[in-house]
């Protein structure tokens, strides 16, 4: 089966989410922690953090954490928890955020012989400014930038599915390519579209829990995109 259509993640997988965004962010949480009452070193968190979202999500261990240590008012638990998710999932975003190496390479190259899709989760402010300070419109039209969040999609499945209604394709002309088993494989693979995982970043050692994470294909840069999915 020829693919029509290539659907890529944002976060480590066209951009280096894990070694330029993310080490910033937390250590303004811990900052933020330390003004709280939290009584661990950046070290001590950030080792529980990397553990803990390795089978759960940021916004569980923020729960979790502040559960753990002493807060002279416990009503400002709440309040302490949505700030957390603040600082994490609306980063500042660095002017001089920049494509992983050969990913614009790939656009370039890829959208002159497929429609591509972007298909990401977040806060959606936050994801639209990572794609503009991108100048992603360069490689992939506005329509084709799909977000998972506050109410525009419920999960990237129910992305695809609207990528596979909207462009008529049979699932095996989707490639869907991302850094999460649990997310961009799993989903695009229960609709039977192909997979390729790009195993980069804070989930590189995430393992498949079912057949619906193996991928078709894997890489570890955007230099074996396009030989190993033979694009």
């Amino acid at each position: 089966m020829t693919y029509k259509a290539i659907a890529f993640d944002l976060d480590d997988t066209l951009i280096d989410t894990t070694n330029e965004l993310i080490p910033f962010a937390c250590r303004k949480i811990h900052t933020y922690l330390l003004s709280e009452g939290y009584p661990g070193t950046f070290e001590e968190f950030d080792v529980l953090r990397k553990n803990f979202v390795k089978t759960k999500s940021h916004k569980e261990f923020f729960k979790n954490l502040v559960s753990t240590f002493s807060i002279q008012d416990s009503s400002r638990r709440p309040d302490i928890i949505s700030n957390l998710n603040q600082l994490f999932y609306e980063p500042t975003i660095p002017s001089h955020l920049t494509m992983m190496p050969g990913a614009e390479d790939n656009l370039m190259y890829l959208g002159s012989k497929y429609t591509l899709f972007v298909v990401t989760a977040g806060v959606v402010a936050a994801q639209k400014r990572k794609l503009a300070q991108l100048r992603i419109e360069r490689y992939v039209k506005h329509a084709h930038v799909l977000i998972v969040g506050e109410g525009a999609f419920s999960t990237k499945k129910t992305a695809f599915e609207k990528i596979l209604q909207d462009e008529d394709l049979r699932p095996q002309e989707l490639l869907s390519i991302g850094n999460r088993l649990s997310q961009e494989i799993r989903m695009a693979k229960q609709l039977a579209c192909d997979t390729c995982y790009f195993q980069h970043g804070e989930h590189a050692e995430d393992t498949a829990q079912d057949h619906f994470e193996i991928p078709d294909f894997t890489i570890h840069s955007h230099k074996e995109l396009i030989s190993t999915c033979r694009l």
